[in-house]
């Protein structure tokens, strides 16, 4: 009994921990209960998801246009090029435009739609 309470032991450190741990856990549940018990949502809140809305909706403008400039580029170099290597590097690029463009569409349209459902979300 009383090795688990000597100075340095792994018992000791890790009950510290665990009071910590308990301690944060229960101030997280005072703080917040007293924060979610208003009906209306805080005006920074939904600012931001406003904020975060109309920029997702202009990222799916540019993104698309953006792609096309890059991948014309590299479709121009490559018409230019003159060396074997340099058209199949240049075809690995436009294939990477392409893959890493639709990847930024759907991710900025996975977000928009979160926020989109956040910020119509009923209050209750």
């Amino acid at each position: 009994m009383f090795k688990l309470l000597e100075k340095g032991s792994l018992f000791l450190r890790e009950y510290k921990t665990f009071q910590m741990l308990a301690l944060v856990t229960f101030l997280s549940i005072v703080g917040a209960s007293s924060v979610y018990a208003t009906p209306a949502k805080p005006t920074i809140v939904s600012g931001g998801i406003l904020l975060i809305n109309a920029a997702s909706g202009w990222l799916l403008l540019i993104i698309p246009v953006s792609s096309a400039a890059i991948f014309g580029f590299h479709a121009w170099a490559k018409s230019v090029a003159e060396e074997g290597g340099e058209v199949a590097d240049r075809n690995k690029k436009m294939k990477r435009v392409i893959i890493w463009g639709s990847v930024a569409m759907s991710g900025s349209a996975i977000i928009k739609l979160i926020f989109f459902y956040l910020a119509n979300q009923p209050v209750t």
